[in-house]
Order: structure tokens, then C-alpha cells, then sequence
């Protein structure tokens, strides 16, 4: 009687991780590992010419893939020009989301920021949470 409780509560353990999966996977964990490619391909990007950069995102692609944005933090206004000069730089990142497996129809659709740390200095009082507001 006992292996029968065991095989009770072994199926009710599994369907019941299976669901708990389900349920997380339906509100964009699989896009865990696209996004944390995405971060490492534009850092490495990003750093061939300016190596103090920093690259993160933030979004609500657990909602919806659109709802994402990279964000690319840099020391000084000329390093943010030089980045936004870059005429394909925009085409380069959202290569870079399509390798990474992110959902091709919201890779248009995300954002990317470039913001320096001499602007939110200047503007925002050093506050990088009301300069990415």
C-alpha cells in the first residue's frame, strides 16, 4: 500500500510542476535565454569601441515580447553620438535579437536607449531611474 502512495504522490508532484511550468513559461520565461543573448551579443558589440560601456533591459516581455528595451549606458555625451551616429547600429542590435531566437514579429517593435552618464548628471541630478523614466 505504501509504493501506491508513493505513486500518488509522485503523479500529483508532476502534474503539479507541470503546470507551475506551463503557467511561467505562458508569461515569457522562454525568453529568458533570447534576452540574455541579446545583452551579451550588443555588449560585445557595443564594447569593441567604447570597453566601459554597460548593457542591460528592462521591459514587461512577459506581457509581450514589444514591451522590451535594451539599454546601453555610457560615460560621456560624445560616446552616446558616436553610438546614435552609427547608421546601422539599430539594424545591428535587432540581428543580434533575431539570432538570439527573440520572437522575429516583435524584434521591430522593442526599444533601445542610449543615455550617458553625463546627461543624467546634467538632467536628471545623477538619477538613472528618472532618466529612463
Amino acid at each position: 500500500m505504501s509504493w501506491i502512495a508513493i505513486g500518488i504522490v509522485a503523479l500529483i508532484a508532476y502534474f503539479t510542476l507541470s503546470i507551475i511550468v506551463n503557467h511561467y513559461q505562458s508569461m515569457g520565461w522562454d525568453l529568458v535565454r533570447p534576452i540574455w543573448r541579446i545583452r551579451r551579443g550588443v555588449r560585445k558589440l557595443v564594447q569593441r569601441s567604447l570597453p566601459n560601456a554597460k548593457v542591460s533591459s528592462m521591459g514587461m516581455s512577459s506581457i509581450d515580447p514589444r514591451y522590451f528595451c535594451v539599454l546601453i549606458d555610457v560615460d560621456t555625451d560624445s560616446e552616446k553620438r558616436q553610438l546614435l551616429d552609427d547608421k546601422d547600429f539599430d539594424g545591428k542590435i535587432r540581428k543580434i535579437a533575431l539570432d538570439a531566437g527573440y520572437p522575429e514579429l516583435s524584434i521591430p517593435l522593442f526599444s533601445v536607449s542610449i543615455e550617458s552618464q553625463q546627461t543624467v548628471d546634467r538632467d536628471w541630478g545623477g538619477n538613472w531611474f528618472y532618466a529612463r523614466k
